[in-house]
């Protein structure tokens, strides 16, 4: 009888084969597949990546492209200039891709690299060190990322190379002693006994340091929020960003560049709008290259106790900016400013103004300094702490930094609050403002110039943010819930009638969640137990 079909057994056996060769063959066809898709999508991110250096490389003067980095690329820029089309959907799984997620690490000389995705929290700039240019032994350093707002040094400023364990060496000027685009910011220091002779990379002992002082170059910023807010509303934390930042000499004006002129608040005229870039108004009173900043807040000179440290006078000989001491509290607006003033006249020094603690607090949330909160001084009045035990010198130390290492500035969150030189017209100037320093100086607030020692401003409320200037890390700091920004939460009230002197950065009495180098506050001008106060030098060549 002739056989038809298959019996079970062969077809059994046919099913076997098939399995068989499905369990040899799929595998490859899959990874064929899958490899074709990761190709496509490794291909779709060098695209995207390629569109957007391109995109920095028209912006290079705010970012600059080294060999050896690893960047994160703001697909946000893109879409907002109309260099992408949004969303943005990543080929391999069909989902948006987060903005700031693609990442570029460079492999070799050439600029070849790998792209990848990452979470946002895991997407950082990386910027390796720039290496010395080659000088001949006559000239002078400076760092091409300055264009030109390099340190001024004159009248015993010297300049110093500070180790990471805090050793400080005179600095050979015609080596690199700085670096911004390393985060690696200038420092100098004024001798107790300047009759001494140090040579580049002699060590000066701490025991002839009377003070030190930090550079902060002359630079405009880009403009995110103009600040036009009079009431308390809401938080919004996205306004928490990377601020760009553009070193330089020239003043921005009225110009068809994305540049514009400085209107003091929201009511003024001017033709500022968000994106454009504007000289900080810090710059602009003393039309010097740049800030020497007081690397700590002052501190009174022998003090063994915090008592002993909480002094009203004007001593210019008790002058003392170092780490470890106690700062100086206590004291009025008034004396404050005098003893600021008198401090080193052939240096322009002064007590610091609410604009020039903006530019520190700007510069610092750049990619040229920590670019977030700095932590807080927690030990009883004592310069130069992160926290309760954590000297300047040390890795937890630097986290109080504006740098986040050793070469920033210190006690810019908690520690004492620090009055600064910004003030109501609205009212009464109160007890050791307007009075006390008109004892000094008749005509200091009627005397045009006097003008740069001081910011002005129109407010009765403390809620009247609109009355910021721009640049002075107020209004800008916006929107306001409950009297905090939407910058880290950090205390936020406007100086009004009966608190016209601002004070920056909270103290010990201040909640450690409110605050911080974005806080801001009014106080009477009186001496206060839990203020003290910074100096500034402002040298011009």
């Amino acid at each position: 009888m002739k056989k038809i079909g298959f019996t079970l057994i062969e077809m059994i056996a046919v099913i076997l084969i098939m399995a068989l060769m499905t369990l040899i063959v799929l595998p490859t066809i899959m990874n064929q597949i899958q490899s074709q898709k990761q190709n496509i999508s490794n291909t779709a991110l060098q695209l995207i990546y390629s569109a957007n250096e391109l995109y920095l490389r028209e912006k290079e003067h705010d970012y600059p492209m080294y060999e050896g980095a690893t960047y994160c690329v703001s697909l946000e820029s893109l879409v907002n200039d109309g260099k992408l089309k949004s969303p943005v959907e990543d080929l391999k799984t069909g989902k948006q891709i987060t903005l700031n997620q693609i990442v570029k690490t460079e492999v070799n000389a050439y600029g070849d690299g790998e792209y990848s995705l990452v979470a946002p929290t895991e997407c950082k700039i990386v910027y390796p060190e720039i290496p010395e240019d080659p000088r001949d032994d006559e000239t002078l350093y400076v760092e091409a990322a300055l264009y030109g707002a390099d340190p001024v040094l004159k009248d015993g400023l010297i300049p110093v190379k500070i180790s990471s364990t805090g050793i400080v060496r005179r600095a050979d000027l015609n080596k690199r002693w700085y670096s911004y685009s390393n985060r690696e910011w200038a420092n100098a220091v004024i001798l107790k006994d300047d009759t001494r002779v140090y040579s580049p990379g002699d060590v000066i002992a701490e025991e002839n340091i009377e003070a030190y002082f930090v550079w902060i170059p002359k630079y405009k910023y880009q403009l995110w929020d103009l600040g036009n807010y009079d009431s308390l509303t809401s938080n919004d934390t996205s306004k928490v960003h990377t601020i760009s930042i553009k070193f330089g000499l020239e003043n921005t004006v009225d110009s068809k560049s994305g540049e514009c002129t400085t209107p003091k608040t929201a009511g003024e005229s001017g033709n500022c709008k968000v994106g454009d870039y504007m000289t900080h108004p810090a710059f602009i009173a003393f039309n010097s290259n740049g800030l020497w900043i007081g690397k700590f807040e002052t501190g009174y000179d022998g003090a063994k106790t915090i008592a002993e440290a909480e002094v009203n006078e004007s001593v210019t000989g008790n002058i003392i900016v170092k780490p470890g001491v106690y700062s100086w509290r206590g004291i009025s607006v008034g004396n404050a400013f005098k003893t600021s003033y008198d401090y080193m006249r052939n240096l322009e020094s002064h007590m610091m103004k609410n604009t020039e603690w903006g530019a520190v607090t700007y510069l610092s949330h750049s990619r040229y300094g920590t670019n977030k909160e700095v932590s807080s001084n927690d030990s009883s009045y004592i310069t130069g702490y992160a926290g309760t035990e954590n000297l300047y010198n040390t890795n937890l130390g630097y986290l109080a930094s504006t740098t986040g290492n050793i070469t920033g500035i210190y006690d810019m969150n908690r520690g004492a609050s620090e009055y600064v030189m910004g003030y109501t017209t609205g009212t009464s100037i109160g007890e050791g403002g307007n009075s006390a320093i008109t004892n000094l100086y008749n005509d200091f607030f009627t005397n045009t110039n006097w003008n740069k020692y001081y910011d002005t401003y129109s407010s009765t409320a403390t809620t009247n943010y609109n009355n910021r200037i721009l640049g002075d890390a107020t209004g800008e700091m916006g929107p306001f819930l409950s009297s905090t920004a939407s910058w880290y939460n950090d205390l936020a009230k406007f100086v009004n009638a009966n608190v016209p002197w601002f004070d920056r950065g909270g103290n010990l009495n201040s909640t450690p969640t409110g605050a911080g180098i974005f806080f801001f506050n009014g106080h009477a001008g009186n001496g206060a137990s839990g203020l003290s106060f910074r100096i500034v030098l402002t040298p011009t060549i």
